[in-house]
């Protein structure tokens, strides 16, 4: 979510300035020293070859699509790291935006008769990455927690405006 975060932020910033793909080039170094500056965790690495593979399709004028993109993150971190296909991260993260990429909708389209118009693609994205992990978490845990489903809502937008604000605060306080 930090990288999603900030990949946004930086590409919308240097749009203007540097074009689509001037910003795309930028944003995927600043993606990249923040990979390198965390450190190279499964997921963290898969949303990074992510948006550098997004990158530079936008940058070659190929055609993106996020499963394809999904698909190629896969085999190039296994390619680069075979032993991370063991960790239990590097499988979850796969499954859950896997399952939010081929679920979400088609349980937003199911749960929208039932909730706000607003709130049905967060529960299909929710419940999209839960059904794709259920089975890897109940091995791995021995429970599954369906009221995740729900509580990660609010949470997954309260980080994002907590994250927003705590990097508007770090320029103002350099500032």
């Amino acid at each position: 979510m930090h990288l999603g975060v900030l990949s946004a932020l930086a590409a919308l910033i240097l749009k203007r300035p540097l074009g689509l793909r001037g910003a795309a080039a930028a944003s995927s170094v600043l993606v990249l020293l923040f990979v390198l500056f965390v450190g190279p965790q499964p997921s963290l690495l898969r949303a990074g070859l992510m948006f550098g593979l997004g990158a530079l399709a936008l940058i070659a004028g190929l055609p993106r699509s996020t499963l394809g993109l999904l698909s190629a993150a896969f085999l190039l971190q296994l390619l680069l790291e075979p032993a991370a296909a063991l960790s239990l991260s590097f499988i979850l993260s796969y499954l859950a935006l896997l399952g939010i990429l081929v679920l979400a909708r088609p349980v937003s389209d199911l749960a929208e008769p039932y909730l706000p118009k607003a709130l049905s693609p967060a529960v299909g994205a929710s419940a999209g990455a839960f059904l794709a992990t259920a089975a890897v978490s109940a091995a791995a845990f021995g429970i599954l927690r369906p009221a995740g489903i729900l509580a990660g809502i609010p949470a997954a937008a309260l980080a994002s405006v907590l994250m927003v604000g705590a990097l508007a605060w770090t320029v103002l306080d350099a500032l």
